[in-house]
């Protein structure tokens, strides 16, 4: 559930909030309409008293009363806030309405009728209408709906948007009397409100208002009046702001909702809610289990807005969720969302793989055992094309037969998995590999045998079929690993197959450069940062202007034991070559040595940011009018100067 607090930037929601006395606005609110003909100025009520809200995430009995509605319009039009598009005033007739607003009539909002061409009516029939507000109205040139997409305002300030909008049912002898209008959001999220209009109501009956707020944050980009034939409508009002999102919950989850890969000792960070007090402001609940998290069981109650769970297990999701807790008197707590996000295996397949062979029949290339051809959608079970996806040697190649898989770099390697021969001739005659030699090798010529010889298990030539041999490499680093086969399943022909293999390795070099290799632009004073590769205990950054002296490892290197070195001090325009070495002196090999990144250095400095500067009032926390950067000698007598025009805009607009 969504419960977020949003503050105006503008003075509109200001006085929103003083005039309810400081309570918290629902999720939607109903407003009333200003009329500005009527004298003395009022919002147009229900006097049924009768509001019901049906659709979607509505709020249910959100209308404010008179003086409430007056100071929030009256602050809309003192800050530039908001409109009224009189049907008195004339020119209304076609699709859209043009209504200019503000203080110079600069901002604009297009009001387009897509239910039918709206025009300006007669005061017909509008008798029981009081007050009045003059007898002008919108009416259809076809009976039905009427319906408004709202526009995004122009001439404003960034992020101003629509967000309360109204208008006025009339009160005439022929109408709906039970009027429905339905607002829709920005987010997509909309809200109905229903109305009482009934027939042979007392003479002094007034017209029915209709008026939404949007949730905040968001912006009202439709409204649609349901009525029937003959129902007219009055002025429309809406009331523009910008916003600043202010959350009571925990947000901005770190790692972030759905996050794969993360390290098993992460420290689990929000931002807080903007209530939640300094000590014991935080209530985090954490499990592998969902249920535990999402009712609320077993809450750890936090001062600072994190959390170190230890070290968690491979491969595992985990929930979370942060409920804020407002300090005295209440202690409110405010539910946070449900967070989850899975932990790191524990090896990963190696990419980049390059397969070769003693021999290779036609069409059967041994790169087919690394490129996933013959297994499904989920990479798990072999058997599509199995006669076309495999690798197979030729009948008359070379013996012993061989096929070798070649890395880009020296892996700490984990584990072998073999989907042998699978193609139909299978159960008959048998390629699959049997008895196999396993060698493995960190240069290309001096290779090492892993244990004895291993059995691979023979594959069914069926569909559906998974790996069925895993050898465990024992942590083994290399580059290259060789199977020769010693015989085959069949035994009868020199002729060797194997469907796929994946290869696995233990993540122990350094991954996720900061900045990103490539990188322009940088600042002179970055701080690098990198992922650790796995058991790392310290790390060796080589850093250079010289490519090869870092290559070579002669450029000047920095022993930390954080995965972070810096911040830095850097020339500018420079392309800077580093790389990390991780390092274990308890293990064997006691470094990986890391791959080569680069960035470039930001080419100047910006003393300072003419296009920057605006004309928002100073109260705006936007606000950066160029007096307020420049002194000046404006409001001195012996001086007088001032650094650009008296009035907006105070900068010139234009080259």
């Amino acid at each position: 559930m969504c419960k977020k607090l949003i503050y105006s930037v503008s003075m509109v929601v200001v006085g929103f909030m003083l005039a309810l006395g400081g309570v918290a606005q629902a999720a939607f609110d109903t407003v009333g309409v200003y009329d500005p003909d009527d004298d003395p100025h009022h919002n147009q009520v229900d006097q049924s008293g009768v509001y019901d809200s049906h659709t979607g995430n509505a709020g249910p009995k959100n209308v404010i009363d008179l003086a409430a509605f007056q100071a929030l319009i009256g602050l809309a039009f003192d800050a530039d806030g908001g409109g009224v598009v009189d049907v008195e005033s004339g020119g209304l007739d076609g699709q859209d309405i043009i209504a200019n607003f503000g203080v110079s009539g600069t901002k604009s909002v297009t009001i387009s009728s897509t239910g039918g061409t709206i025009h300006r009516g007669s005061g017909v029939a509008s008798g029981n209408r009081l007050p009045t507000s003059g007898n002008a109205r919108f009416t259809k040139s076809d009976a039905g709906d009427f319906v408004f997409d709202i526009g995004p305002v122009t001439g404003g300030a960034p992020g101003e948007a629509v967000t309360y909008f109204a208008g006025t049912v009339v009160y005439a002898d022929h109408r709906d009397v039970n009027p429905q209008v339905t607002a829709t959001f920005s987010g997509g999220g909309t809200v109905t409100a229903i109305a009482d209009m009934p027939l042979g109501a007392p003479s002094n009956s007034k017209d029915t208002f209709f008026g939404f707020a949007a949730p905040r944050g968001e912006s009202i980009v439709n409204v649609t009046f349901d009525l029937t034939a003959y129902t007219n409508l009055d002025d429309m009002a809406f009331i523009t702001s910008a916003f600043i999102v202010v959350s009571k919950e925990a947000s901005n989850p770190s790692p972030a909702k759905g996050t794969t890969d993360v390290p098993r000792d992460v420290v689990l960070n929000w931002t807080p809610g903007e209530f939640a007090p300094p000590t014991n402001g935080h209530k985090v609940y954490f499990s592998e289990n969902f249920n535990d998290v999402n009712d609320g069981i077993g809450g750890i109650t936090q001062d600072a807005n994190s959390y170190a769970p230890g070290r968690l297990a491979f491969g595992t999701t985990y929930y979370w969720r942060v409920d804020e807790v407002n300090g005295p008197p209440d202690y409110t707590a405010y539910e946070g969302g449900l967070w989850s996000f899975t932990t790191e295996l524990l090896a990963y397949p190696i990419e980049n793989i390059i397969a070769t062979a003693s021999s290779s029949a036609v069409a059967k290339g041994p790169e087919n055992t690394i490129n996933g051809s013959g297994l499904d959608d989920s990479g798990l079970l072999h058997g599509k094309d199995a006669d076309d996806n495999m690798w197979l040697s030729d009948v008359t190649g070379p013996q012993p037969t061989w096929i070798e898989f070649e890395f880009d770099k020296v892996y700490k390697l984990h584990e072998l998995w073999v989907w042998n021969s699978n193609g139909s001739l299978e159960p008959m005659i048998g390629f699959g590999f049997k008895d196999v030699t396993i060698e493995y090798s960190a240069n290309g010529t001096d290779y090492t045998t892993l244990g004895t010889t291993a059995e691979f298990a023979r594959a069914p030539g069926m569909p559906d079929y998974e790996h069925n041999t895993t050898i465990d490499f024992g942590c083994a680093a290399a580059k290259y690993v060789r199977l020769t086969a010693n015989s085959n399943w069949g035994g009868l022909l020199n002729q060797y197959g194997l469907s796929e293999v994946r290869l696995f390795h233990i993540p122990v070099h350094a991954t996720d450069p900061y900045p990103n290799s490539g990188a322009t632009g940088v600042n002179r004073d970055v701080v690098l940062g990198w992922r650790a590769g796995r058991e790392a205990v310290t790390h060796d950054v080589y850093l250079s202007t010289d490519e090869q002296a870092v290559i070579d490892s002669t450029a000047p290197v920095a022993t930390v034991t954080e995965a972070s070195h810096g911040p830095l001090s850097l020339d500018l325009g420079k392309t800077y070559y580093w790389r990390v070495d991780e390092v274990n002196e308890a293990e064997t090999p006691a470094t990986w040595q890391g791959k080569l990144w680069d960035f470039t250095t930001q080419e100047y400095f910006v003393v300072d940011n003419i296009e920057s500067y605006n004309d928002l009032d100073p109260g705006d926390p936007k606000s950066n009018r160029i007096f307020m950067t420049w002194l000046d000698g404006y409001g001195i007598a012996t001086n007088g100067s001032i650094v650009g025009y008296d009035v907006p805009p105070f900068t010139e607009q234009t080259i």
